[in-house]
């Protein structure tokens, strides 16, 4: 093993890390994580035919190959766990109250799944839309997927998933949208795929907001909670700026703006709590 119990990641190597990693991705590993680096560090020292944290981190500073090895680490400490109609309710909340007024007054609707992992939230977002919108084509719906993680929007754009991811879904949903594969897993159709667009973002990247372009909604859930304060005012920033006016963004259940200083206000949508950029006077 790299790292035994004798020579684990030191404290220096674990805060020089840590903050490289956050500068690349505003995800703040707490002081608890050093474990979780340690593990995920194995596969790529070894990768990179290198010894120690230390070589590994001035690999990734002063290498012609530091970026793509960073997006590499970032994939290995991102978490990509996600299924199929999580927290499904404000978004039927959000199609059934906001979307039909919305769609008599223009088209395309846009939606933005940010960090959209390997692609169950999207796909889902699509489906609950279809079937509202049975014929619906880019022309009035399109949806805007974007992860910082290449691994995860690879499996995204394949669209094949196991039964785990499917545990939260009804068989009526998998028959209507899905296809049968081998090894028992199903892929998404095609009347689903063409909907979404995939691509790679980073939340604090101020040009992210331009690159995906005005939505109507945005779906950021799950996500904040792995960012320390700075970077979660950064990504909020963005995600406000790419917003119509008028339009919202739409958090995980367990997540709150109530403490942090934006510009959003909250609205009530059918029951369910989302977060609203004030419509223009």
């Amino acid at each position: 093993m790299l790292f035994s119990s004798s020579s684990s990641l030191s404290a220096d190597d674990f805060e020089a890390l840590r903050r490289l990693i956050y500068e690349q991705s505003g995800i703040w590993l707490g002081d608890t994580k050093q474990p979780f680096l340690q593990l995920r560090l194995q596969e790529r020292l070894l990768s990179r035919n290198i010894t120690s944290a230390r070589e590994y981190y001035h690999f990734l500073k002063y290498d012609p190959l530091g970026s793509d090895e960073m997006q590499r680490l970032l994939d290995a400490v991102t978490i990509n766990e996600s299924w199929f109609f999580r927290e499904s309710a404000p978004l039927l909340a959000w199609r059934d109250t906001i979307l039909p007024a919305l769609m008599k007054q223009k088209q395309p609707v846009r939606l933005w799944s940010a960090a959209c992992s390997t692609g169950e939230e999207p796909y889902t977002l699509a489906m609950l839309l279809l079937e509202m919108m049975p014929q619906a084509t880019l022309a009035q719906l399109e949806i805007v997927a974007t992860d910082i993680s290449l691994r995860a929007l690879e499996a995204a754009r394949t669209g094949i998933y196991d039964p785990h991811s499917l545990r939260h879904t009804e068989p009526r949903w998998v028959t209507r949208y899905f296809q049968p594969v081998a090894n028992g897993g199903q892929r998404v159709g095609e009347a689903v795929r063409r909907l979404v667009h995939f691509g790679q973002g980073n939340l604090l990247d101020q040009g992210v907001s331009a690159r995906v372009g005005r939505v109507d909604l945005i779906l950021c859930r799950n996500v904040l909670i792995y960012f320390n304060e700075q970077s979660r005012q950064k990504a909020l920033n963005n995600l406000y700026s790419a917003l119509h006016a008028g339009s919202h963004l739409l958090l995980g259940h367990s997540e709150t703006l109530a403490h942090t200083m934006s510009s959003f206000e909250v609205a009530r949508v059918g029951g369910s709590i989302l977060y609203a950029k004030p419509a223009t006077p």
